[in-house]
């Protein structure tokens, strides 16, 4: 279930790309960003911080893990040109232009590897919490259910698979060869499943591993929600956005 959740995260997000054929308008994209921002930061408080420091570590470690984590995500996002949190830092765009514009340009090898990182890192401890008793909270579909963490990584990768999609059309020149590179890239999610599932380490060091994930997922929250003012009209509107996906999130974690 974790597996098919990660990698559908990345391939409907795509297919609806194609369906909306240019009508997936800036001011949608940044009402997109701004509640994942908000949901994801909201778990991080009410579910994973908590969880992080129940362990058996110090403060003091919890604490410089999730600062390992903010650093971590800080160099990958030198590379990937923030497409992480929904969008790209073009060498020719200032922050605040537009995204439609933000958005121009190609991708390069490290930007798509970075990602690919990004994402394969985040999801390492997923296995690991269930272990830990800390995953799986409200049941879906009366089969299984699904962890915070696990529907924190999958909606912040709706946007970053979104923008994604759209350099590598720029790029590649060929809806084929850009669906089996996003294909490629839907296998990262799984993957970071898969090793932290066999990676001794991850489980005896969970809570340590967990906090960087903290860090990386504060870094690209916090900087989801800051960017959600770009293109749009009315402070209340975002408002409500970032409300509404803390609310989402406390459903899910408590």
């Amino acid at each position: 279930m974790d597996y098919l959740v990660l990698f559908l995260a990345v391939l409907l997000p795509v297919a609806m790309v194609d369906l909306a054929r240019g009508r997936l308008t800036p001011g949608v994209m940044e009402a997109v960003s701004g509640f994942t921002g908000a949901f994801v930061l909201g778990v991080i408080v009410f579910h994973m911080l908590p969880e992080a420091y129940s362990g058996t570590y110090s403060a003091a470690w919890v604490g410089g893990c999730v600062l390992a984590g903010l650093l971590l995500q800080t160099v990958l996002e030198f590379f990937s040109r923030g497409i992480d949190h929904g969008h790209t830092h073009s060498r020719s765009a200032g922050h605040g232009e537009d995204r439609a514009h933000a958005t121009d340009g190609s991708l390069t090898i490290g930007m798509f590897v970075s990602l690919f990182l990004h994402t394969f890192l985040e999801s390492t401890p997923i296995v690991a919490g269930d272990a830990h008793g800390h995953g799986h909270l409200h049941e879906v579909a009366g089969e299984g259910s699904l962890s915070p963490l696990l529907v924190s990584i999958a909606l912040h990768t709706i946007p970053m698979a979104i923008v994604l999609y759209m350099l590598l059309l720029r790029t590649v020149k060929s809806r084929t060869r850009a669906w089996l590179l996003m294909i490629l890239f839907a296998l990262s999610g799984p993957l970071g499943i898969l090793a932290g599932a066999h990676w001794a380490f991850i489980h005896r060091y969970y809570y340590a591993a967990l906090a960087v994930v903290v860090g990386i997922l504060l870094h690209v929250s916090s900087v989801m929600m800051s960017d959600c003012q770009i293109g749009f009209h009315g402070r209340l509107r975002k408002l409500g956005v970032i409300a509404l996906g803390f609310a989402a999130a406390a459903w899910i974690a408590l």
